[in-house]
């Protein structure tokens, strides 16, 4: 009975497969399977009866050149149908609406279109069916090229592999996959392709720029004069180029963020009507005679930006239109801040424009006030009178009877003398001598670099007044410098006034009217002694006291 049992045991046990059978098992298994993967990318529609007639081997769908393709049209099943038009070379927007466009998009669409390749050709009743999308495209395209039109239709996308199926012709019979890269492109609406920048204009051929507010009154006009920019109007002053500039291109640079109308009608809704700011740019050059400006100025060589309300409370954006399109868009507020200037804002930063080598003479004073933070000081007073010498002058033969007495005082008749009695043969003279205490021979290098640093003296800013400040300033100074001509022809006197706030704050200075803040870099210019061959002026503070750039050692 036993045996028997044993028996049936053995019948009813199952051998275990070898480890090598268990491994081709399953190789067998993903073989098979992605055969599968494949007839059913193949053939995803109901019947199965899609079936690939050949790879495709990479062939073009369209023959067509992208050089030779002048309209494109795109009509999706959802959302807005667009058409490109070229001429003359240039692309523009004619549906829905027209407007210039952004090449780089034109050409993106393009190459995606006239570059798209077969990965393969279908075939079978149901290869233009639902299964394929193609039934109802997702996109009609129509491109004409040389007089020819070329239709292409884009359905769904495949389960996997990232492709697209397409058809071509007006029977849509002729279908293929490819890269779906081609939807990406298609997925665009018209308004990605519309071009932002509001002002076609070369900002190197704008000579003329104005600036009216809401009442029409000019905030600035500026016309540019050769190579260089004048304010013309409320007032005239030389400007500043790197400012105007600015402006410029502000305004030729504006970008759309969005397009709101394309109605003129719209323009009280956003307050065009009525702007509050209007900037104006010509590529004329102005007239020379004022009462010829209005029959030279051309209408087409204008361009006018209106700027009307902003579209929130927030007001981060404002409402813009240009002249010559009846489009309305939505820009940067911050753009209001670009044109919204005073003139003096934009008036030449070089406030002092001196000729080193028609200087003959200059002195400066220096009053410091008492202070006893961080540092005890006394009140001071110095003075430093220089002037070049006769016989060094490089401004021609000046006549000696009148230059010692406009241009030397009290020890100036003994100081020449004396420097030149000083000299020994073989050494280099001085161009300049002090003229005031202790005398000799002056550094050269010191004043020149006072000299250079007049050739020009360019301002941080321009004030219309004398900032009222809570102290007097710790130090004043007073640079007055004389300018003349050959022969000492046309002397000239120019005085420059600075003022010492301290607290590394910048200077204010004053000349020919003008008030305007100054780098305190000047002031070392005016330090130490100026005696040929004295030792360097000591370093300024640390940055952030209250002591001054001394234009003097301590205690002096």
């Amino acid at each position: 009975m036993s045996a028997l049992f044993e028996s049936e045991n053995r019948a009813t046990q199952v051998s275990p497969l070898p480890k090598t059978m268990n491994f081709k098992t399953t190789l067998v298994l993903i073989v098979l399977l992605a055969v599968a993967a494949v007839a059913l990318f193949f053939t995803r529609d109901k019947g199965g009866e899609t079936q690939i007639a050949d790879s495709g081997d990479g062939r073009k769908l369209l023959d067509v050149d992208r050089d030779d393709v002048t309209k494109v049209t795109v009509a999706p099943a959802i959302g807005d149908k667009f058409t490109l038009e070229k001429s003359g070379g240039e692309w523009r927007l004619t549906e829905p609406v027209s407007a210039p466009v952004e090449s780089f998009e034109v050409d993106s669409l393009l190459r995606a279109l006239v570059d798209a390749t077969s990965r393969g050709a279908l075939e079978g009743e149901d290869a233009a069916s639902s299964a394929t999308g193609l039934s109802t495209p997702a996109y009609r395209v129509e491109l004409l090229a040389d007089g020819k039109t070329h239709t292409l239709n884009v359905g769904a996308k495949s389960a996997v592999g990232g492709n697209v199926y397409v058809s071509i012709g007006e029977g849509g019979n002729e279908v293929h996959v490819t890269d779906v890269a081609l939807t990406d492109q298609l997925e665009k609406p018209p308004g990605d392709y519309r071009k932002t920048q509001l002002v076609d204009i070369p900002s190197a051929q704008v000579k003329q720029l104005s600036v009216t507010d809401a009442a029409g009154k000019v905030i600035v006009r500026a016309a540019k004069q050769g190579e260089e920019w004048q304010v013309v109007e409320p007032v005239k002053m030389p400007a500043e180029r790197s400012e105007i500039d600015d402006m410029i291109f502000a305004a030729t640079g504006l970008r759309a963020i969005e397009f709101v109308s394309e109605s003129p009608a719209d323009a009280p809704r956003y307050q065009l009507d009525k702007p509050q700011l209007t900037v104006t740019l010509s590529t004329d050059p102005p007239a020379t005679q004022p009462a010829t400006a209005p029959a030279t100025q051309r209408a087409d060589a204008a361009t006018m930006i209106a700027f009307g309300r902003h579209d929130d409370v927030r007001k981060q954006n404002v409402y813009a239109t240009v002249s010559g399109s009846p489009s309305i868009a939505k820009v940067a507020a911050t753009a209001l801040e670009n044109f919204n200037k005073k003139p003096i804002e934009l008036r030449d930063k070089r406030a002092v424009d001196i000729d080193p080598e028609q200087v003959s003479r200059l002195s400066f004073t220096a009053d410091l006030a008492a202070t006893t933070q961080p540092t005890s000081r006394p009140a001071s007073h110095r003075e430093v009178v220089i002037q070049r010498r006769t016989e060094a002058a490089p401004l021609g033969p000046a006549a000696p009877t009148t230059a010692p007495a406009t241009t030397t005082t009290g020890p100036a008749s003994t100081a020449p003398a004396t420097t030149q009695a000083a000299t020994q043969p073989g050494e280099d003279v001085a161009k300049w001598e002090l003229v005031s205490g202790p005398g000799g021979e002056a550094s050269d290098q010191k004043v020149e670099a006072i000299l250079r640093a007049l050739d020009p003296l360019r301002v941080q800013r321009y004030l219309e007044a004398v900032p009222a400040t809570q102290a007097a300033p710790i130090g004043t100074y007073t640079l007055n410098v004389t300018t003349e001509l050959a022969g000492g022809a046309n002397p000239v006197q120019h005085q420059l006034r600075l003022a010492d706030r301290g607290n590394d704050q910048p200077l204010i200075g004053e000349y020919n009217g003008l008030v305007f803040e100054l780098d305190r870099s000047i002031l070392r210019q005016l330090e130490g002694e100026f005696t040929k061959g004295a030792a360097p002026a000591t370093p300024p503070g640390p940055a952030g006291g209250n002591e001054p750039n001394l234009p003097f050692p301590l205690g002096q």
